[in-house]
């Protein structure tokens, strides 16, 4: 059996749906695993399921902003 390690998983936050589009064609790389969350809650809720290497995150969102997601 191969020695399977976990990727490392970069999340992206952004509520323009266009934008997280964009980023993942951009990042899109076999090395990694990408997430996407349109709010900052549901980063926080996918922050809880999945251990998370980075977070690429809007500043500006509605509700909760990129800083307050990576606290």
């Amino acid at each position: 059996m191969a020695n399977m390690e976990k990727k490392p998983i970069i999340l992206l936050v952004d509520d323009e749906e266009m934008v997280l589009k964009a980023l993942t064609r951009t990042l899109l790389d076999p090395d990694w695993e990408l997430l996407t969350a349109n709010s900052g809650a549901q980063a926080l809720a996918l922050m809880a399921e999945h251990q998370v290497a980075a977070i690429i995150s809007d500043q500006r969102m509605p509700g909760m902003n990129g800083l307050g997601t990576s606290r």
